[in-house]
């Protein structure tokens, strides 16, 4: 069963979840979900576009830098936010989710991608958690479960002193890796 914080403001469920095997804790403002996050373990975390007291660039900014490994995840509801949503990923939004053009199918689908980061970044060592963002590792973008599986053979070798041979095609980002 994954555990998930709810920022819902007005909004008190996510009804594509009913039925599944999230669990969904609703709280209503940002300073709510601050003291929750740092209290118990969450898998994901939802914001809704609207909330009250605080802005979700900065909830989001309080949230990661108090446990960057739980991925959070902004739920676009307003042609405004959406605007607005892309200078999130600075922040460190993990992924969105539109009700209106999105099915619960992919909100599920989102929420497993983002407990899998949450599980893989849990067993990193203190030190390699420091190369991790909720969107990939240092300047590599990436968080599927084909991205996670490339991480672990670049922690493994990273601080050894070996010599590693990169193969691929042109444009597959090679240099970045190396």
């Amino acid at each position: 069963m994954s555990k998930i914080l709810y920022v819902g403001g007005n909004y008190k469920t996510i009804p594509q979840l009913s039925g599944t095997e999230f669990k969904v804790e609703y709280v209503q403002n940002g300073i709510i979900a601050i003291n929750a996050i740092q209290s118990e373990d969450f898998d994901a975390v939802i914001l809704e576009d609207q909330l009250p007291l605080m802005s979700v660039g900065r909830l989001t900014d309080e949230l990661i830098s108090r446990d960057n490994s739980v991925p959070v995840i902004s739920i676009i509801r307003s042609e405004e936010r959406k605007n607005k949503f892309l200078n999130n990923f600075g922040h460190g939004i993990f992924g969105w989710f539109e009700p209106k053009k999105h099915s619960a199918e992919e909100l599920i689908t989102l929420l497993n991608i983002a407990r899998e980061y949450h599980k893989f970044f849990k067993a990193l060592s203190k030190r390699d958690k420091m190369d991790f963002t909720a969107i990939g590792y240092g300047e590599i973008v990436g968080v599927s479960k084909k991205m996670l599986n490339l991480y672990n053979p670049i922690n493994q070798i990273k601080n050894k002193d070996v010599t590693v041979l990169i193969t691929g095609e042109s444009g597959t980002g090679k240099n970045i890796i190396a």
